[in-house]
Order: C-alpha cells, then structure tokens, then sequence
C-alpha cells in the first residue's frame, strides 16, 4: 500500500515500524483446533494528511462492532453523563439520533435512558438481532457508497464511537452519515487517542483491527474535509478517547478552524520502540522470578504484549509462565489469544488455580479489575498493571 486511504495521496517512504509476528486480529479468535499464525505489517503515515495507518488489508469482520464495554459497571456510568451532556448541549432531547455501528446495543439502549430516539446501524446481522431482541430499533446497513439511506431518517444527530479507525474507506462512510442528516444535524465522534499513546510511549496499540491512529489534529482534519465542521473536543474516559462534538456543514461552508501549518517531518516512534523493549524485559525478569502469571484482559494490548514476550523469549518460555488470559466477556472464553495460543477463561479461573502473581492489562478498565481480583476474587498474591509508565506493582 503506498497511497492513504483517507486522501488518496502518496504515503512517505519512510516505515516508522515494521512489525513481525503479531496477531492478524484482535476478535474473531481461534481456538485450540483452528490455529492461526502471526502477521506481519508496517505502520506508515501519508505525506500530505499526516494520518497514521498500517499498510495491512482492514480485518474481515470491519463492517461489524464487536463491542465488551456493556460489561463494565465503569463504562456505563461514563456514557451515561457523556450521552446525556450530549443530548442536552444539542437539544437532542426526543428527536433522532443514530448510531453508526451499533453492536448490539449496548450504547443504544443508554441513548434511549437519555431521553433520545435512537437508531441503530451495523453491518453484523447477528448485532442487529440482538438490538432487536431488546426492542431497539436497528437497520443491517454499512455505508459502502455514501449514498445508503436509513429507514426513518434524516436524523437530528448521530453517534460513532470507537468506529472509524476501523473503516477502509473513510470519506464514503462519512459521506454516508452526512447524507442521512438533517441540516442542522449534530454528532459525537471518538476514536483512540494516539497523542496520550505518542506522549505515554503505548507501544501495544498497533493491531490490524485498527488501520489508523488519530491525533486531535489529523482527526480534527479528516472530519473537517469530509463535511463536518468541529465544535468541541475533550480527552474522556481516563484520557485514552479523544472526543470531538460536530455538526454538518452546509455546502460551500469552509473549515470552521484554520488548518494548522505544521508539517510531519521528523516524525518518529522510537519512544515506543524504546518503551517496548524496557517493558518487555521487565516483565520477563518478573515471569522469571515467579512460578507463574496469569493476565486478565484479552485486549489487543494484551495480544501484542504477549507477541512480543514470545519474540524475546521464545514460546516455551512463554506458554510455561503465563498458563491463562482471564476477560469477563464470555464470547471470548474458551479461545485462545490470537499469534500466541494461550487459554482464554473466566476471571473465576484465578479461584480454582493458584498462579503467583497477576498481570492487568486493561487500558482504562484497569483500576476496575484491580478492585475486582482484590474485593470480589480475593486473589492474594502480587498484581500489576500495564500503566503508561510501564509496570506498576498495585497495592
């Protein structure tokens, strides 16, 4: 791949890192009797956009959420007061609202709590089964050409979050919302955000599920060009989402912010390479010291770290230190991590069989399993958790 998919111009020569063995995707996962093996893939940045982007194919399940945050006690009151600051700042109260990738419903039925009437799109049959069955109204639908019409549109705002750095082919899908909008319409876009990743070094972050890493500028640019006009952005969620608040352009209308006159020259993550190589041999001195670790929490950051250990060290070491990766969700029980082949099981494993010491690494749900193991699984042995810093040994 050498053009950006957003802009379509050349993307520089120059691979920031070339990654070798890493897991082809962080859901859909094998089992013991469908293995799969690692990938390999670069992450590279365009010339003209600046936009960070692997050069790998998009994974084959991109048109659908697979969406675990319905389980978190923690998620739900955040998106609780985010949807209901929203839907006030808006005036969003009883009209129209779309979600655009919808799962299966986890946030739709939080919008509905807020006083909205959402709709839900998805590009999974099974999601919208789901929303369905919980008498949420939802559509099988992908905007593959920008010019797919919702059933009950226009709507007066819409919804996308955590959706758009999954999607191949940006301006058609963006094209896509803006065209099921009122003129007037509104919305709530979030993505990761790759400036806290670039300050605090998250070297775990690259995974094909994710084809681009946004900053608040190159996110701010994307939306700006194609038909929407930026009217506030924050950093939630522990400050690992970056939020931006919209609203539809009218035609002719120019960018509501002058773009900035900053080039991309210089651009590096060797911060990251650096945080990953100190990282992963910490923890193998921690492994090599314990009789074994389990992990909680079959995230993508999971399945990197775990790629990674087994390029250092090796499989044998690595499979005879970790035994199990722990996750609440149960679709990913009874799996094994993507590269790896390591169980996946119930926290309620960390009962039934006595490891020495527990490894968390949960993005910003961390501090919330901690409390879990500690208070409800009593686990009594050494925990630490993967903080920007590097290893921490929690209390």
């Amino acid at each position: 791949m050498e053009r950006c998919r957003i802009c379509g111009k050349a993307l520089c020569g120059e691979v920031l890192w070339h990654f070798t063995g890493q897991p082809a995707a962080a859901q859909e996962l094998p089992d013991f009797l469908h293995r799969d093996e690692g990938v390999d893939f670069s992450v590279r940045r365009c010339a003209s956009c600046g936009v960070i982007q692997l050069d790998c194919p998009a994974v084959p399940y991109f048109r659908e959420v697979i969406r675990t945050a319905g389980l978190s006690r923690e998620m739900r009151e955040f998106r609780l007061k985010n949807f209901s600051a929203f839907i006030r700042r808006n005036s969003l109260q009883g009209k129209k609202v779309l979600e655009c990738g919808c799962g299966g419903g986890e946030y739709l039925s939080l919008l509905k709590e807020c006083s909205s009437l959402p709709k839900g799109i998805d590009g999974g049959e099974k999601n919208v089964k789901n929303c369905l069955a919980k008498g949420l109204d939802a559509e099988k639908l992908y905007f593959e050409t920008g010019e797919e019409k919702v059933a009950g549109g226009p709507f007066d705002g819409f919804c996308m979050l955590n959706v758009l750095e999954h999607i191949p082919h940006i301006p058609s899908y963006l094209a896509g919302i803006r065209n099921n909008l009122k003129e007037e319409g509104v919305g709530l876009v979030e993505v990761p955000d790759f400036d806290r990743m670039l300050k605090e070094n998250f070297f775990a972050e690259f995974i094909p599920d994710h084809l681009y890493y946004f900053t608040a500028e190159t996110l701010r640019n994307t939306l700006e060009e194609n038909g929407f006009a930026v009217l506030q952005e924050e950093n939630v969620f522990h400050s690992y989402i970056l939020s931006m608040q919209v609203k539809k352009k009218r035609a002719g209308e120019k960018m509501s912010v002058a773009r900035p006159e900053k080039t991309y020259e210089n651009f590096s993550l060797e911060g990251m390479k650096e945080a990953e190589k100190a990282f992963t041999e910490e923890l193998g001195k921690i492994l090599s010291s314990s009789s074994s670790c389990a992990v909680w929490g079959a995230s993508h950051q999971t399945f990197s770290v775990l790629a990674f250990l087994r390029q250092r060290f090796g499989e044998a070491f690595l499979t005879s230190k970790i035994p199990f990766v722990a996750d609440s969700a149960p679709f990913k029980q009874g799996k094994i991590t993507p590269a790896t082949h390591i169980p996946i099981v119930s926290p309620e494993r960390l009962r039934q069989e006595k490891v020495g010491a527990l490894l968390i690494m949960g993005g910003g749900y961390s501090d919330e399993i901690f409390r879990i193991a500690r208070e409800e699984i009593h686990f009594p042995g050494k925990i630490y958790i993967l903080r920007s810093s590097g290893l921490e040994q929690a209390q």
